[in-house]
């Protein structure tokens, strides 16, 4: 392979690292996992429970819409206090943090389908 070739084949490999780096630091800080205590109640800001699913090992997710195209995400929880559709109130009762596993509350903030930093929420 001439060094020209090799040279240019070396620039795109580490472009590409580089990206898929930088993606995976954003990616994390656009999600929070915050410690606490099994059985702690996890709470949310106003808003409309917008759907309840489960991820791959049959855990609770709840997604709350909120105005301006707002969601927040909350997994790794348990012992649901809401439903779709419901309405909740700032302080209201999502459910509770699982008593099995690590107690921590898995955390996201979406602006549509965007992921946003959450710190800025948690104030």
């Amino acid at each position: 392979m001439p060094i020209s070739a090799a040279s240019s084949l070396i620039r795109r490999r580490t472009a590409a690292l580089s990206t898929s780096l930088i993606s995976s630091r954003m990616s994390e800080r656009m999600r929070r996992n915050v410690a606490t205590t099994s059985g702690k109640t996890v709470m949310a800001a106003d808003g409309t429970v917008a759907a309840i699913t489960k991820d791959t090992n049959g855990v609770p997710i709840i997604v709350v819409k909120h105005a301006n195209n707002l969601l927040t995400v909350y997994s790794n929880v348990g012992d649901l206090k809401v439903q779709k559709g419901d309405t909740i109130k700032r302080g209201g009762q999502l459910a509770a943090i699982r008593s099995d596993g690590t107690a921590a509350l898995h955390f996201e903030v979406r602006e549509g389908f965007d992921s946003v930093d959450p710190i800025p929420y948690l104030n």
